[in-house]
């Protein structure tokens, strides 16, 4: 991924969410703005909207259905559309955070939108930590459970989480975004770069387990611009996500690998000035016979100015890390293990210069099974120093790393969060000796279902 001089984000309090389409006459037709899209208790929600072919709407604040236990709305409020089908309408924030979630900041809600028979929904942060900076850390929820659902208790009723995306500053500020990747279920992966050459932050989504093989791009805003469905067929494993300038054009390219379940298949979509990414190539980065999938990151290794494809086996394999050009072909040998060869939990990657060479290291956090252990290595695959536990060294969901400057402030950052069965807890570290300057965030309401993570160059 370059590193750009500058990234220009706008600035707004506006949030647009357009769903449905077209309908039967007899079906109501909705779409809505609505922001801002986190606020303390108190504040207020201004939703604007079409509601086409209904008479009436309610508009409310809620809690995301994640559990048996069903709560009221925290306000409510109706509205009539006009002729036109035109609406607006104001709900506040009136939760009590001392007596409903003690401690808890961000409370994630859920601003619900009907009209006739239509129904959508998209997020709201209850929190006193809401900015108007820059997006730089990227996040997003998991593939573990969201909740239980109902139904018999010696049933498998899980919840999975939506693909809730959400940014933050280092130390958890929430800005403005904050969306739910289309409607997919089972979580997302992260990555973001500049996609269109407009100099400006896109976050790129890949589908969770139990949806569809898919990509997805987004403005900061959370307004989408393209995505690409049946990445890998009729695959429903997961998609990771990677982006960086691999064929030296200067437009970041996207880079999606198989999740666990597939094959090792890396696919490469270049990027250009329409935003419309087209496929231009694919390999296999290990035995296509191993279905662990592949988790992949992007980065100039050898300092030359085009990025190099990393990758890292998953659940299944040994922690095997090798690095590819854009075209397949491998750079600098057969890899390196990044832990013990015996360990199969799988590794995630991540890379970024920590030399001031130009050159880039390489991050890789280990998966589930193995401790929440973080390494650097250089290109070449020798280890800079032993690496550190991100988090308690018995906790063994894995963990997920991104690289780039959390807080802006020109050296590169690593972000971390447990890949999944851990709460959202995001830790910011300095250097590749895991010295940090504060203990975390959590980036959304404490929800078992991990967190994967990506951080603005």
């Amino acid at each position: 991924m370059r590193i750009r001089a500058k990234i220009v984000v706008v600035a707004a309090v506006v949030v647009t969410a357009i769903f449905g389409l077209p309908s039967p006459a007899s079906a109501a037709v909705l779409s809505y703005i609505y922001g801002p899209v986190a606020g303390p208790p108190g504040a207020t929600i201004d939703i604007e909207g079409q509601c086409e072919g209904a008479s009436s709407g309610n508009a409310s604040l809620v809690f995301p259905v994640r559990s048996d236990a069903l709560h009221p709305p925290i306000s409510s409020m109706s509205f009539t559309p006009n002729e036109s089908g035109h609406f607006t309408v104001t709900i506040s924030n009136d939760i009590v955070t001392t007596n409903q979630f003690p401690g808890e900041d961000p409370i994630d809600l859920e601003v619900l939108v009907t009209c006739g028979d239509k129904s959508e929904r998209q997020p709201f942060a209850s929190t006193n930590r809401s900015t108007d900076a820059a997006p730089r850390v990227i996040t997003a929820l998991g593939a573990g459970p969201c909740g239980f659902g109902f139904g018999p208790a010696d049933q498998d009723n899980s919840i999975p989480c939506p693909a809730h995306v959400k940014a933050t500053t280092s130390v958890g500020g929430i800005n403005d975004t904050n969306f739910y990747a289309l409607d997919w279920k089972g979580g997302a992966t992260v990555a973001v770069g500049d996609i269109n050459g407009d100099d400006e932050l896109d976050i790129v989504a890949g589908t969770g387990p139990g949806t569809r093989s898919a990509f997805a791009a987004f403005n900061p805003l959370g307004i989408l611009f393209t995505s690409n469905s049946g990445v890998y067929g009729n695959f429903t494993g997961g998609v990771n996500v990677a982006a960086g300038d691999v064929n030296g054009d200067g437009f970041d390219d996207i880079i999606t690998g198989a999740g666990p379940g597939g094959g090792p298949h890396v696919i490469v979509f270049t990027g250009n000035a329409q935003g419309l990414p087209s496929e231009v190539g694919g390999f296999y980065a290990y035995d296509p016979n191993f279905h662990g999938g592949v988790t992949v990151a992007a980065a100039d290794i050898d300092g030359n100015g085009t990025d190099e494809i990393i990758t890292g086996a998953g659940p299944g394999g040994g922690p095997h890390v090798r690095v590819f050009n854009a075209n397949g072909t491998p750079f600098g040998g057969d890899g390196f293990y990044a832990y013990h060869p015996n360990f199969h939990g799988g590794v995630n990657v991540a890379a970024g210069d920590f030399g001031g060479d130009s050159k880039a290291e390489i991050i890789t956090g280990a998966g589930p099974g193995g401790g929440p252990h973080v390494r650097v290595f250089q290109g070449n695959g020798s280890g800079v120093g032993d690496g550190f536990y991100a988090y308690g060294a018995a906790f063994g969901g894995g963990v997920a790393v991104a690289v780039g400057q959390a807080d802006g402030a020109g050296a590169n950052d690593i972000v971390t969060g447990p890949q999944i069965g851990g709460d959202p807890h995001i830790r910011v570290f300095l250097d590749s000796a895991g010295n940090f300057d504060h203990g975390g965030f959590y980036a959304y309401t404490r929800v078992p279902s991990g967190t994967r993570v990506a951080v603005a160059p």
